[in-house]
């Protein structure tokens, strides 16, 4: 995640505080290999 521009992680942290969701996933693209998984969305 640290790769990403840091506009980019302010509007992923602005998108979390708007929803009050963590984003756990990002995906810059269609292919599988363009998915980043930020947090595991299944741990507790």
């Amino acid at each position: 995640m640290n790769q990403l521009p840091q506009n980019c992680l302010n509007y992923i942290k602005r998108i979390e505080e708007v929803t009050g969701v963590p984003v756990d996933i990002l995906s810059t693209g269609p292919d599988r290999v363009e998915t980043m998984i930020l947090r595991d969305p299944f741990a507790e």
